[in-house]
């Protein structure tokens, strides 16, 4: 590529072809095709990589240390080649005059600007792009359909974007689903791992290279108890954790988790005291004078209730004042002596 020392110019000559980036086929949203058809001026231009901001919407773990050597392999390509063959799409910034924002080509621009920044000649180093001049909606219609096509998002990032769609966007999961080629259970799943899981602790652990749903459906579950949120944000916060390769970290936090349920439900068995066991109940029985019924006596492992009811409360009480008197009585008959005691028997009327 030629040195340029404006800003945006138009493409006037066929440049050789990078290494493209991997794709999968997925659904195609019609009003995506169309806004690009309408609105995209079919001229690429140069533009200064400075100029130019990214979407108002993140739908990448750019700081993952794997997203950065990914990142540099495309620097290499785009040095080699001396620039973007693949054009980035951007649109003219929302609220800043001579200024454009990103519709997709995050890592071209990326690269481009870092190109330039450790370039003797900064200039030479342009993004190549078509200008849209789209909505918002269209703006996230658009980065959605090129996410979709991607092979190399992860799991945890495809649902940080399903997240924000539905967040920022009066898209319905219905809606979304199709668009990210996915069924609307695998989306639902998807957008309760990211509700779960705090951003601080996503953005943490990392893109995750081959980490897919189970692991990632298995932190969400854990990440349900508040003690384990603050438990997680104390292990990603140690010296040690960032130097881990993202899928070491997830692996990390998915042990820390499990010893720390573990021991848990270890002490919780310990706290539990057996239950006394249940002592078989003899049924009461009624104590009868002349057909009547006078008042009722229950054996436990207590010893004898006697209940005397409310109508015989004065033989209850004369009972009570004889007690006494009988049980001496049924002592000198057991041969036990004529020895005076308390009772202690319930004499309630």
């Amino acid at each position: 590529m030629k040195s340029r020392n404006v800003g945006l110019l138009e493409v006037s000559k066929p440049e050789p072809k990078e290494v493209p980036e991997e794709r999968i086929k997925s659904p195609v949203v019609n009003s995506v095709a169309k806004v690009m058809d309408n609105k995209k001026d079919d001229t690429a231009v140069y533009l200064n990589p400075f100029d130019v901001e990214p979407s108002f919407m993140r739908d990448r773990y750019d700081m993952d240390p794997e997203a950065r050597e990914k990142l540099d392999q495309l620097k290499a390509s785009i040095r080699d080649m001396e620039g973007n063959y693949a054009p980035a799409a951007v649109r003219p910034h929302p609220k800043e005059r001579g200024k454009y924002q990103l519709v997709f080509g995050h890592r071209r621009h990326q690269a481009i600007k870092e190109l330039a920044n450790e370039s003797a000649e900064p200039n030479k180093w342009l993004l190549k792009a078509f200008i849209n001049s789209v909505s918002d909606e269209e703006l996230l219609l658009l980065q959605t359909s090129e996410n979709a096509e991607r092979l190399d998002l992860t799991y945890i990032e495809r649902a940080s974007w399903a997240h924000s769609l539905l967040k920022n966007t009066g898209l319905t999961q219905k809606d979304i689903a199709p668009r990210l080629g996915l069924e609307k259970a695998s989306l639902s799943k998807m957008l309760s791992t990211v509700t779960n899981i705090p951003e601080d602790v996503r953005y943490a652990i990392g893109r995750a290279e081959g980490v897919g749903e189970p692991r990632w459906m298995a932190l969400s579950k854990f990440l349900k108890n508040e003690h384990l949120v603050d438990l997680i944000r104390l292990e990603i916060g140690k010296p040690d954790f960032p130097e881990l390769s993202s899928k070491e970290r997830m692996e990390r936090a998915l042990l820390v988790m499990k010893q720390a349920t573990t021991a848990a439900n270890k002490a919780a068995q310990k706290s539990k005291k057996p239950a006394p066991k249940a002592q078989p109940s003899v049924p009461a029985e009624t104590l009868m004078h002349n057909g009547r019924q006078i008042g009722m006596a229950r054996t436990s492992q207590a010893g004898m209730h006697l209940t005397i009811s409310s109508e015989n409360a004065e033989f209850g009480e004369w009972i009570k004042q004889k007690m006494s008197d009988l049980y001496e009585e049924f002592a000198t008959e057991m041969g036990e002596g004529t020895s005076r005691v308390d009772s202690s028997m319930d004499m309630r009327p």
